[in-house]
């Protein structure tokens, strides 16, 4: 169960130098902020506004805010929101800069393990890539020659990249077929390295 909702925090009194009506205590009445936010379990993530009380500090009662003049702009504005109703987003803010730092160095990762396979290939070495529509597949070497690099392509594919792994088991099964086999140059896996086609890979 998600809990959420609104709560408010005290701010810190500022001095209005007036006198208590109620006590008559001199330059006791101050004005107690209380910022409002909007909480999910109980860590405030974003403020919703304020409310201003005038009290004293000598006897604690509240006061109507005429005794001091009214809640003037000037004192709106020594009102500040504090940092901490902005926690919950700098919490969220965080998280999602670290997933994105993840997923760029993970993808960065994949792509040195394509390249380092292409610089010296292996006969097994298997290729992930991305095709037409989101898809993704794999192929590996099946032959080298001095300018050219053949790739069986496997017969499967799936829309989620994480269940190439199991694409990986059933691919090693698969019989060879010629018609599933192209040569492409160095250059040319390069390119769709470059190009975001060629996506990672595993050496045999």
């Amino acid at each position: 169960m998600i809990i959420y909702g609104t709560k408010s925090t005290k701010g810190k009194l500022i001095d209005a130098n007036c006198q208590c009506p109620f006590c008559g205590q001199e330059n006791s009445l101050a004005v107690l902020p209380y910022q409002k936010s909007f909480h999910i379990y109980w860590i405030p993530i974003i403020p919703t506004g304020k409310e201003l009380f005038v009290v004293c500090k000598a006897c604690g009662h509240d006061v109507p805010d005429h005794y001091i003049g009214g809640i003037t702009p000037e004192i709106k504005k020594q009102a500040k929101t504090p940092l901490t109703t902005f926690i919950g987003l700098f919490i969220i803010l965080a998280l999602a800069a670290f997933v994105f730092y993840a997923s760029t160095t993970s993808e960065s990762s994949s792509k040195n393990d394509a390249v380092t396979i292409l610089t010296n290939p292996k006969v097994g070495d298997v290729l992930e890539m991305k095709i037409n529509n989101n898809q993704y597949t794999l192929c590996k070497v099946t032959s080298i020659s001095n300018d050219s690099i053949y790739l069986q392509f496997s017969k499967n594919a799936t829309d989620k990249k994480k269940y190439l792994k199991d694409l990986k088991k059933s691919f090693s099964n698969e019989a060879s077929s010629p018609d599933m086999i192209d040569g492409y140059t160095r250059p040319e896996l390069f390119g769709l390295i470059n190009k975001g086609v060629i996506i990672g890979g595993d050496s045999r």
